[in-house]
């Protein structure tokens, strides 16, 4: 029984480690990061525009947040 617990007790330690990790992540080089090289280059060009497209602020989201000009404060 002593031998068990001891192992449980190891086994709980050496999980707290592995949960303690800090993860790594790959340097922002752009808006689309590859690292693993899963994606071709057309691919990475067109994720690259559509985030592009979509950082810039629409005109509807400009209309929205204008002050309301007949609205009584």
């Amino acid at each position: 029984m002593r031998l068990f617990k001891a192992a449980v007790l190891l086994a709980l330690l050496c999980a707290a480690v592995v949960l303690r990790a800090e993860p790594s992540f790959p340097a922002l080089t752009g808006r689309v990061v590859d690292e693993a090289h899963l994606l071709d280059a057309a691919s990475i060009a067109q994720l690259t525009q559509m985030l592009a497209t979509h950082e810039k602020p629409a005109a509807a989201s400009r209309w929205l947040s204008s002050p309301c000009l007949t609205c009584k404060a």
